[in-house]
């Protein structure tokens, strides 16, 4: 998020895609259906077995005890994060994307993932 906080941060050669052009970058590509598949459909499966824990940890019952509230704020927070790395790297794979095809997607994906 430095990129878009501080506008004068330098990150050098480490994201510079001024080394090759688009259509260089997009020979790059290396599409993979099959693992992309398998992202998105575990991903879907953790959040959808993850649903009714976090719906127990909705009921009146519970949600008068702080841990419990802590518990599904990090439920919420890992639901989130599952839907992230999962469903959009293998959106990724799917479409063979490496990080100068789709700059700003890779990286503000990568920053709410590892932020939360």
């Amino acid at each position: 998020m430095n990129r878009f906080l501080l506008p004068r941060f330098d990150d050098g050669d480490m994201y510079s895609c001024s080394r090759y052009t688009a259509e260089e970058w997009d020979s790059f590509r290396n599409p993979n259906l099959f693992i992309g598949l398998f992202y998105i459909c575990s991903g879907i499966i953790y959040d959808v077995l993850y649903l009714p824990v976090l719906a127990v940890m909705t009921q009146p019952k519970f949600r008068h005890r702080s841990c419990y509230r802590i518990m599904l704020y990090l439920g919420v927070i890992d639901f989130t994060c599952v839907i992230i790395n999962s469903i959009i790297s293998g959106y990724f794979s799917i479409v063979g994307s490496v990080y100068c095809t789709r700059p700003m997607l890779t990286y503000i994906a990568g920053c709410i993932s590892t932020g939360k």
